[in-house]
């Protein structure tokens, strides 16, 4: 989770727990601590199951430098990526699908609409897990 609010880290890790209690979440408030330890975890092997969720407004670089850098590394290229944001600009949506964001939402408003976001992050993350397999079918449309 690439996340510089403390608030919006805990209702993201208790949302997280209560889907998901298994699930380990690692922190990062910046995108160079994001992308330290993105190296670090994928120097271990393959980062299979993972999931990045990312806040777009960040101390530093914004959050779309981190999308960009994993999109272009290949250890990193099929790691599902969403974006949770406060932002409400469409032209940064845009700007993320087109650098192959998995997911967009908007930062809900309260635990109840946290659990119902996050069950959507899953299905989205494990959709595009799908695709990215080896031997899978592209989905027609």
């Amino acid at each position: 989770m690439v996340e510089d609010e403390v608030d919006h880290r805990i209702l993201l890790q208790q949302a997280l727990g209560r889907l998901v209690p298994e699930v380990h979440v690692s922190e990062a408030a910046t995108v160079a601590e994001a992308r330290s330890w993105v190296e670090g975890r994928a120097s271990e092997g393959p980062l299979d199951g993972g999931l990045v969720i990312l806040d777009l407004t960040l101390p530093g670089p914004p959050g779309f430098d981190l999308l960009e850098w994993m999109r272009s590394a290949e250890p990193y290229k099929a790691v599902p990526v969403v974006v949770l944001t406060a932002s409400e600009n469409s032209v940064d949506a845009e700007h993320a699908f087109n650098l192959g964001v998995t997911g967009y939402f908007q930062k809900p408003s309260d635990f109840r609409q946290y659990l119902t976001t996050f069950r959507r992050v899953f299905e989205i993350a494990e959709q595009a897990r799908q695709r990215e397999s080896p031997g899978s079918e592209p989905e027609s449309g």
